[in-house]
């Protein structure tokens, strides 16, 4: 939690490990929206997975310094 807690008001979404889910509704609490899943990375597979995971919530957000993406 004091990891959350240091992002919170810097971000939207805070990635959190099955093992931990039990602390989500703690997280949506700061206001950040949890998100359950795989974060441990041992392999490629996990990283890229994780990866395509974080691009796939990204991808709606739009920055007006930089347009659309």
């Amino acid at each position: 939690m004091g990891v959350a807690r240091q992002y919170q008001g810097l971000c939207d979404y805070f990635f959190i490990d099955h093992q931990d889910a039990g602390l989500a509704p703690a997280i949506s609490d700061l206001g950040l929206k949890p998100v359950v899943t795989s974060i441990i990375m041992e392999s490629e597979e996990d990283k890229v997975s994780l990866a395509r995971e974080i691009l796939h919530l990204a991808a709606p957000i739009r920055s007006p310094d930089l347009g659309d993406r």
